[in-house]
């Protein structure tokens, strides 16, 4: 998805998220927003978790990834704690959107190692603002 003419790169990430109004909208908020990407998508958690392991050892690492917090077959702290427990990270900042999560289960998500549990976007301005921070979290992990 990246521009011809600017030349850039487009920086891999993985989504996974169940709803695809939801995936439709944060892919067209990242090319609104002219941040060119490409999207690996997951419907379910334990395609995320393929996705991820699968990722790791053709060693085509991913610059963020995406969890709904509550996916089918195996939410997102399922996601971690397996990769956790096969001794791997997902090799790239985490970050869970949900549209409700307790402060426990938020808590759980960051000791999992998760960079960011965010709110669901409600809204297109939601959504273009949730497209610019996730670029923020991707070039900060790029640089440092």
């Amino acid at each position: 998805m990246a521009s011809p003419a600017s030349g850039i790169a487009p920086k891999r990430l993985l989504l996974a998220e169940d709803n695809p109004h939801d995936r439709f909208l944060l892919e067209e908020c990242f090319v609104s927003a002219s941040i060119p990407v490409q999207i690996d998508w997951a419907t379910d958690g334990q395609a995320a978790l393929d996705l991820l392991l699968t990722g790791q050892q053709n060693e085509l690492p991913y610059c963020l990834v995406i969890l709904d917090a509550n996916l089918p077959r195996k939410a997102a702290h399922t996601i971690l704690e397996e990769l956790q427990a096969a001794g791997r990270t997902a090799g790239a900042p985490v970050v869970v959107l949900s549209s409700m999560l307790t402060g426990q289960r938020k808590q759980t998500l960051l000791e999992l190692g998760v960079h960011s549990v965010l709110k669901k976007p409600l809204d297109l301005a939601e959504y273009d603002q949730l497209a610019l921070d996730l670029n923020a979290i991707m070039s900060a992990a790029a640089a440092g």
